[in-house]
């Protein structure tokens, strides 16, 4: 890692910690298994996990959690989201305010560049979806036209077999006409 990334990440990971404890007195969350509680804790995970650069270790650490409580929380995000009210609510306020607070942290720079070569390439995977369709489609073609000569094959060996049949046929009668 770069100086500057370690730096970041540690920026990150304050900032976090510092609005989580904002968070806490707001909401008054504590750390118990009340479904409230556990909605707020996984919401906070899983936005940290989207909006930050910290891995999953350094997220869990910030509420004082294993690493595979990052990974649940990350895992029943889209259930929750269907089916808990509180979990939504707390998502949506956590996901606004993270994004907006990190955002500051971007390096546009780098963003715009990534954003650039990123539709260079979504362009080139354009074209070669385009030209593989082109090539499936000949390719579908050709294995028609393969297929319909190979009837023809078929009909002309039996047409010669026929022929075959008749001219031995016209031998035996020319054979016992000269003899």
């Amino acid at each position: 890692m770069k100086k500057i990334e370690i730096v970041g990440a540690i920026s990150q990971k304050e900032q976090l910690k510092e609005y989580w404890v904002d968070l806490c007195d707001q909401e008054k969350i504590i750390d118990n298994r009340y479904q409230r509680n556990v909605m707020y804790k996984h919401a906070f995970l899983v936005v940290c996990r989207e909006v930050s650069t910290l891995g999953i270790t350094s997220i869990g650490e910030i509420i004082g959690k294993h690493h595979a409580t990052v990974l649940h929380a990350c895992k029943n995000h889209e259930s929750n989201m269907k089916f808990s009210s509180i979990y939504r609510q707390a998502y949506t306020r956590i996901a606004s305010t993270l994004s907006d607070m990190l955002l500051a942290d971007l390096n546009f720079e780098e963003y715009y560049g990534l954003r650039d070569e990123n539709k260079k390439l979504r362009n080139r995977l354009m074209g070669m979806s385009k030209r593989s369709r082109e090539l499936i489609s000949s390719k579908v073609a050709a294995d028609q036209r393969a297929l319909g000569a190979e009837a023809q094959i078929s009909s002309l060996k039996a047409q010669i077999q026929e022929r075959d049949v008749r001219i031995s046929a016209l031998n035996k009668k020319i054979a016992s006409i000269v003899w």
